[in-house]
């Protein structure tokens, strides 16, 4: 009995530090870093607003005219105002850029998601070409909404995705990018896992020193590998990648 109460405090208490370490990075208790509120203000590049439920935001190049809107979603339930940098440095290049929030969503319903992204490009008829993509686990929302909308799509942008088999871009004939850090808390094993569910013509983006979660400034995390490089420059890699994509599809 002793043991079993024994395992059991240990959960608990691996469950209340990760609870502290989400409330503390993520925006709930210590506020979002000072170079996150910087990129939530418009400026003469870039246009910010809210949408929809106002936990989701929209980056627009000031000078109004985009060819291609991409809809993104942060990892799991964090805070979209973390990635506002990323979403930033891709809208300066002429890029929309919508991320849509999950903070109070626990359960993943593909169904609402497709809503939500076709009511995102129903609002913008002006932008012919459309790219939806995702963080990590969260990945496999934009990815559904792919294989059931091709005719839609123009291409599917990925960070650290973990993909399987129901969610396989295996046979898809969209354009793919896939970024990852050398860091990722799966290291080596994360493309060996991930490969299969991708097709052979995906473009893969790789961030030497990068991890899991500098995608946004959310703080470290319990579980995660440390980054070698700073989170400014592993979101400036991130958007290298996204931005070269692009282009390339207007090539």
């Amino acid at each position: 009995m002793k043991k079993y109460l024994k395992i059991m405090l240990v959960l608990m208490g691996i469950a209340a530090a990760a609870g502290i370490n989400w409330a503390l990075f993520s925006g709930v208790v210590l506020g979002v870093p000072d170079e996150v509120k910087i990129a939530l203000q418009s400026n003469d590049k870039v246009s910010v607003e809210n949408w929809e439920d106002k936990e989701s935001y929209v980056f627009s190049p000031a000078a109004g005219d985009t060819a291609i809107g991409l809809i993104l979603y942060p990892e799991g339930n964090l805070d979209v105002r973390l990635y506002a940098p990323l979403a930033q440095m891709i809208a300066e290049e002429g890029y929309q850029v919508t991320f849509l929030a999950r903070r109070f969503e626990r359960e993943y319903d593909f169904a609402v998601e497709a809503k939500r992204i076709n009511e995102v490009i129903s609002a913008y008829p002006n932008i012919e070409n459309w790219v939806v993509g995702g963080t990590t686990w969260s990945s496999v929302l934009p990815v559904d909404f792919a294989l059931k909308n091709t005719d839609k799509l123009d291409a599917v942008i990925l960070l650290a995705a973990r993909l399987d088999e129901a969610t396989s871009l295996a046979k898809i004939n969209l354009p793919v990018l896939y970024i990852y850090g050398t860091l990722d808390d799966e290291n080596e094993d994360l493309l060996n896992w991930q490969k299969p569910y991708l097709p052979a013509h995906t473009v893969y983006g790789v961030i030497d020193g990068g991890n899991r979660l500098q995608y946004g400034y959310t703080g470290p995390m319990a579980r995660d590998v440390g980054a070698e490089i700073s989170v400014a420059e592993q979101q400036g890699a991130a958007a290298d990648h996204i931005i070269a994509f692009l282009q390339s599809l207007e090539d």
